[in-house]
This record gives structure tokens, C-alpha cells and sequence, in this order.
């Protein structure tokens, strides 16, 4: 074989990538193909959940110690599923800081999250609907700060599935169904140490 071949099966190869986009960086995410995204800080996901390429985004790598509400409410965060893939979202008690915080968003699944050390909540839903929080383990959060912590708040929220949830050591309760919140399904969360209240509605 010479090193024209070489070079033509390179050419080839790159222009096949080009083409369908395969594991290109788009920003500071990877598009994986098939409406699949892979990112590894808080930035870069809610770069990949605004992209209308990506409908699944997952987490690769923990984030450790993060100042701010991590995933503040990404604009496009609609129709879409967060998988962190059992990777760990760790806050460092920042004053209002939420893990995973949702407004005004339809059909959002979060799922397989470890969250925890956040000052309000590890996931907030405000007037999000029709969305899943499954499978995330959510510890620690809260802590040390009365009436101010929850591992999971739904408020002004509907028909949304909290199910399959591990949640651990909350100051106020474990899960908060309120503020006009209904038909919301609340089934086979595994809750202990949290505060008040286990689920408060």
C-alpha cells in the first residue's frame, strides 16, 4: 500500500465526520450523533440541553464543589432527558443554590443524578409539567439551614413522576409537593433523615 491510500482513506474519514457530525465538539460539548450529547461541566450542559441537536445529554465526570445553582433553568430544556449516568453534582452550600433547577419547561426528564450539598434544593421544579425525576440519588442538602432545605421541590407543577428516587439527609423534607402543585405521582423514593418531613404536600 502507498501513501496515497492513506491519505484517501483519511480524506474519506473526515468527510464522513463532517457529515454526520459524529463526535464533533459543538461549543464546549460533544455531539455524539442521534440527537445524543455528552458534556462534563455545568456550563457545558446547559449548552448542550439549549442546542436543539441534542435531545439526550449526559453527563461524563463529576462536578465537584460548584459555586451556583449548577443547571439553572437552560431555555431549551424541553422534551429533552439530563442522564448524569451516576456522576455526582456536589454544590458548595451557595446562598440559593438549587442542584437541577426547572421553570416553565414541559416533558424534562432528570435522571440517574447524584446531587447533593446544595443551599435550597438538589432538584426544583417551578411551574414545570409533564416532566420525570427518576433514579437520582439526593443527599445533604440543605443541611444546617432550618426551613430551607429539600432534596426535591415541585411548586406550580403538574403531572410530573418523582419516582425510584434515594433521597438522604435533608433539613426540611425529603420532597415538597406545593404552592399549587397537583397530579403529581410521588411513588417508590426511598427517603430517610430528612428533617420535618419525608414528603410534605
Amino acid at each position: 500500500m502507498n501513501i496515497n491510500y492513506f491519505i484517501t482513506i483519511i480524506v474519506l474519514l473526515f468527510l464522513f465526520s463532517c457529515l454526520f457530525n459524529i463526535g464533533s465538539v459543538t461549543g464546549y460539548f460533544v455531539y455524539l450523533g442521534e440527537g445524543k450529547c455528552d458534556c462534563n461541566s455545568c456550563s457545558d450542559c446547559i449548552d448542550a440541553l439549549n442546542d436543539p441537536n441534542c435531545n439526550i445529554v449526559y453527563l461524563t465526570n463529576d462536578i465537584i464543589d460548584y459555586s451556583e445553582t449548577c443547571i439553572n433553568n437552560p431555555e431549551n430544556f424541553s422534551n429533552k432527558i439530563f442522564d448524569c449516568r451516576g456522576n455526582l453534582i456536589d454544590g458548595s452550600f451557595a446562598l440559593e443554590s438549587s442542584g437541577i433547577y426547572l421553570e416553565n419547561k414541559t416533558n424534562a426528564t432528570i435522571k440517574n443524578c447524584s446531587i447533593k450539598n446544595f443551599y435550597f434544593a438538589g432538584i426544583l421544579l417551578n411551574n414545570t409539567n409533564l416532566s420525570n425525576i427518576i433514579f437520582n440519588n439526593i443527599s445533604d442538602n440543605g443541611i444546617h439551614i432550618p426551613g430551607r432545605g429539600y432534596s426535591i421541590s415541585i411548586f406550580n407543577s403538574s403531572h410530573n413522576i418523582i419516582e425510584n428516587n434515594y433521597i438522604y439527609n435533608t433539613t426540611d423534607a425529603g420532597i415538597i409537593n406545593t404552592l399549587s402543585s397537583n397530579n403529581n405521582i410521588i411513588a417508590n423514593n426511598n427517603i430517610s433523615y430528612s428533617g420535618d418531613f419525608g414528603i410534605y404536600i
